[in-house]
């Protein structure tokens, strides 16, 4: 299959309409947060952020099915953290962080409402995908107290994606037809994967411990960009029942990452290539690398026999 004949992914051109501003000035409302009409962005504003949040954030972190999505069909708060990714995208800052502390209301308020036991798994990923956007937005960040909200939310995003199982069966999925079913699930994987990844880079950055291991993901690796970006369910069925489109599992994936060069059985059995399975796979062999150093890095060990033999195994 050629790139000329299946097309390529268009950024959509979302408008904010009347309706859409009051609902999400409603919800920053209910939520007990004091915010007044003039104050609030406008639908013209609200606009741009949120297709700033597209052709900014979206192309490193592609986390939304854009074929299907419908701003009618998403949260108040989901909505409002995708504008303040995307405000800061359109270097407004003030504007931004205004939104941020909307959305972060708005989901404060709905998991007080709610509760964390008893909402489905639905919910619960909706919750994570918020929280997804609320750390990403707030990690970067010059201001000390916004960042202190991207570690406030660890532990929350962590148990979100924990409650929604960081598992899946390892049976092949071609004999899934709907393509909406389908996408909903690939949608809440990535989530989860990326929430990882987000999670990891936090230890990185900041040098703190990990706080979702790479040992507790038992999802399949994010599909193709073909599958991803197929604008049709007559075209994602054209790539999904092909043998060779099928991504594999996370841990069996990795393990094959770890196997010998020299090994052909390795060799013949590969993750189908993929910009964001590599960077999800990058992701968990940084965070062995890391625990390997931090275990064995201060080892009484005058050789460091320990330590050299991760690292050969890591190398």
């Amino acid at each position: 299959m050629i790139l000329a004949e299946f097309g390529v992914l268009t950024l959509p051109i979302l408008r904010i309409t009347d309706e859409h501003r009051n609902r999400l000035l409603r919800a920053v409302r209910q939520s007990g947060t004091a915010m007044a009409d003039a104050i609030f962005p406008s639908c013209h504003s609200l606009t741009r952020f949120v297709n700033g949040f597209f052709d900014g954030f979206y192309p490193h972190m592609p986390v939304v099915h854009i074929p299907t999505f419908r701003v009618d069909n998403c949260e108040p708060e989901i909505i409002l953290a995708m504008a303040a990714l995307g405000a800061q995208y359109r270097h407004e800052h003030r504007k931004a962080v205004l939104l941020f502390y909307a959305a972060k209301s708005t989901l404060k308020h709905r998991e007080t409402q709610n509760g964390c036991e008893g909402l489905s798994e639905r919910e619960l990923m909706l919750q994570t995908r918020c929280a997804f956007y609320l750390i990403a937005f707030a990690t970067w960040q010059r201001e000390p107290d916004i960042v202190r909200e991207a570690f406030n939310l660890q532990s929350f995003i962590a148990r979100c994606v924990r409650e929604c199982q960081l598992e899946e069966s390892t049976q092949t999925l071609q004999e899934d037809t709907n393509w909406h079913s389908w996408v909903q699930e690939e949608s809440d994987r990535r989530v989860k994967l990326f929430s990882f990844a987000l999670l990891n880079l936090h230890g990185i950055a900041f040098s703190t411990p990990p706080v979702i291991l790479s040992d507790e993901i038992h999802l399949r690796l994010p599909c193709s960009c073909f599958e991803w970006i197929a604008p049709n369910q007559h075209k994602w069925s054209m790539v999904h029942k092909l043998d060779n489109a099928q991504q594999m599992p996370f841990q069996e994936a990795l393990s094959q990452l770890m196997k010998s060069p020299s090994d052909t059985q390795a060799l013949n059995s590969q993750p189908v290539p993929s910009p964001l399975a590599n960077y999800i796979l990058l992701h968990a062999l940084i965070q062995r690398i890391t625990l390997v150093q931090q275990a064995f890095g201060s080892y009484n060990d005058a050789n460091d026999t320990l330590l050299n033999g991760q690292k050969e195994v890591i190398r």
